[in-house]
């Protein structure tokens, strides 16, 4: 518990530390946090995620975003629905993640719920297919993850 409380003040020092520099640049909105789960496939995500576990993710996240509120600074979660079970990067490929809408709502979708719940102003899509979802459309083209 002492830990968890540590982590998650540390994360928020680092957000504001990161608002504070980026402010005095001019900047006001920051691409992060990384939301992905770290499901150990995903080399382009790897070590930029907070944990595997959601809640994990979503605690640390939270504190961070809370931490470049503090310093002025928006926050854009990505990748949303999840990008971290896939292989490919996406930068590079289009990946697919052959999970079902309920895997993906039971792990990787929970710490981008936590942080709408607590304010995050926009998010970034995965360049990445979910078939048994969306068989045509990667979600940043997708109605379907898009639309609500």
């Amino acid at each position: 518990q002492h830990g968890a409380a540590m982590a998650d003040k540390m994360a928020e020092t680092v957000g504001w530390v990161l608002a504070t520099e980026l402010r005095a640049c001019g900047i006001d909105l920051s691409f992060t946090p990384v939301l992905d789960l770290d499901w150990g496939e995903c080399a382009v995500i790897g070590n930029r995620s907070f944990h595997q576990q959601p809640a994990v993710v979503s605690s640390l996240a939270v504190a961070l975003q809370r931490g470049l509120a503090r310093g002025g600074m928006a926050c854009c979660g990505k990748h949303f629905p999840g990008h971290g079970a896939v292989s490919g990067d996406s930068h590079l490929t289009l990946p697919e993640d052959n999970r079902s809408w309920e895997e993906l709502w039971a792990d990787d979708i929970q710490p981008f719920k936590d942080l709408i719940h607590n304010g995050m102003p926009a998010l970034m899509p995965a360049h990445v297919v979910y078939p048994k979802v969306d068989p045509t459309e990667p979600a940043g083209f997708s109605t379907i993850w898009l639309g609500g």
